[in-house]
């Protein structure tokens, strides 16, 4: 049961989370889509209007992928090559309502004790709690917490691929379209 409950647990800080961070860009989103059917109604074709809402949809979905996929492959880069340490979760902070950091200590082969802040997700209540700290060649801008870092950025990215993948169809229509009726 408890195994369950730490699940779900999990999944609703991912989802929490996702919903913190994600709500600015999907306004700009909604903005923009409003722009683009303004710009469509005072012009009166309504072709233009759906190549400007797919390019614009597929701006924004670039601008919001490509910096989070980066981070995952990056992320993933110092699992795979990083030393794996052991280290004590001291508790999470909130210095602001969208975000929470966790506060990890760990000592590396060196006997050299690092703290750093960690924006991971956490799926335990009680601290302090062991948690694996994946390091590339000791250096702190190239640690990460393992499965607790990646599963923020996979979701980002599943969150905005759906978003790239409607504009690259709908412009391939449009244009198709465009082709095959003129712009008017």
């Amino acid at each position: 049961m408890k195994k369950i409950k730490d699940f779900f647990r999990i999944v609703f800080l991912i989802f929490w989370f996702l919903l913190q961070t994600v709500f600015k860009p999907v306004i700009i989103i909604l903005l923009f889509w409003l722009i683009s059917f303004a710009v469509g109604f005072f012009t009166g074709s309504a072709r233009i209007t759906i190549v400007i809402w797919c390019l614009g949809m597929l701006v924004m979905s670039l601008i919001l992928i490509i910096p989070r996929c980066k981070e995952l492959i990056s992320d993933i880069f110092i699992i795979k090559k990083g030393f794996k340490y052991v280290g004590i979760c001291n508790g999470m902070t909130r210095p602001f309502k969208g975000a929470s950091y966790l506060n990890v200590t760990w000592t590396d082969n060196n006997n050299h004790e690092h703290t750093h802040t960690f924006n991971a997700t956490d799926n335990k209540n009680k601290y302090p709690h062991d948690v694996n700290v994946y390091a590339y060649d000791n250096i702190m801008n190239l640690t990460n917490l393992g499965w607790r870092t990646v599963v923020k950025d996979v979701g980002y990215v599943l969150l905005f691929m759906p978003f790239f993948i409607l504009s690259v169809v709908l412009i391939i229509f449009a244009v198709k379209d465009i082709i095959k009726n003129g712009l008017v």
